[in-house]
């Protein structure tokens, strides 16, 4: 009986021991697997984004923005097309440079040791694979309008139809219909006047408002075609629709303003700036059997999809 607990306690000592080491083992193994991926894509290319110690190639640097703005269990055209939206902008802002570093960059890079850390290892790694798939599908295709890299904007949802940017003839109002189903198409806020008059006074000190004045001295003085706010007046003061938005928190600039049981309600639609592609309408138009070009050829006007170069 002695021997056999002495030879108990042995090994429940030996697992205690051992358990903090096997423990390091499948935390180490599975980061190793994390980090693994950077290896896999795009191992031929030349250009390189440079992210702390790692150099990064265009297709890992743009699969890491793509799972941080666009679901993986999209449709695989649409992920396609925003797979050369976000090329498109890498090699536009690398402006022919061999290497770059990621802070001179404006797209958000997801970290994969993030992303896993999000929504779990299983489902990363399913998406960054799928991913992974889809970029060499699309291999070095970007988007060009007369012989020049555009810069694919995009949002998650319009308010019904897309804007027009000056000076980018490929940003036109397109109609997109199937946003209106989204979930995100139509937002309803409420806000006390004291915080909204709060709001405005912490960026523009210069604008003096009462108690109870805000709905009198405010005036939507300019809307766009696609129904996005482009300017309002406060008092004598000229504020542009997107800069109002981010001063209220709205998820876009297609909003209308007015009052409710004491309290200022904004009426939104849509999610995003409202420019480009809508990742929403490209999903659904994906489901209906839209390939990428043809998604991206609807979304931006007169482009051609062709590899980075030629």
């Amino acid at each position: 009986m002695l021997k056999k607990k002495i030879k108990d306690g042995g090994i429940l000592l030996l697992f205690l021991i051992l358990l903090p080491y096997a423990f390091t083992t499948l935390v180490n193994g599975r980061k190793e697997e994390i980090l693994a991926f950077h290896e896999r894509v795009g191992e031929g290319g030349e250009e390189r984004i440079i992210l702390g110690e790692a150099r990064l190639t265009v297709d890992e640097y743009v699969i890491g923005v793509v799972m941080g703005c666009m679901d993986g269990r999209s449709e695989e055209e649409a992920l396609k097309a925003q797979i050369i939206i976000a090329r498109t902008n890498t090699y536009r802002e690398m402006d022919g440079k061999k290497e770059i570093d990621s802070k001179q960059m404006s797209q958000t890079y997801m970290e994969p040791e993030k992303l896993q850390r999000s929504i779990g290892y299983d489902e990363f790694q399913n998406d960054y694979i799928k991913l992974e798939k889809l970029a060499r599908e699309t291999e070095k295709e970007v988007i060009y309008y007369d012989q020049e890299l555009i810069d694919g904007a995009y949002h998650a949802v319009s308010g019904g139809m897309t804007r027009r940017i000056e000076g980018y003839a490929y940003l036109c109002p397109i109609e997109s219909p199937w946003d209106i189903d989204s979930e995100q198409f139509l937002s309803i806020l409420y806000m006390d006047e004291e915080e909204v008059v709060n709001r405005i006074h912490k960026q523009r000190g210069d604008i003096s408002l009462e108690k109870g004045e805000f709905l009198e001295k405010v005036d939507i003085t300019k809307i766009d075609e696609a129904g996005y706010v482009e300017e309002l007046k406060i008092k004598e003061t000229k504020i542009r629709g997107e800069e109002f938005r981010k001063w209220m928190d709205l998820p876009s600039a297609h909003f209308s303003i007015d009052e409710l049981e004491g309290n200022i309600r904004f009426t939104v639609k849509g999610l995003g700036h409202g420019a480009g592609l809508s990742q929403y309408g490209a999903n659904e138009m994906a489901k209906r059997g839209y390939t990428y070009r043809e998604i991206i050829n609807y979304y931006y006007q007169d482009v051609e999809i062709k590899p980075y170069g030629a």
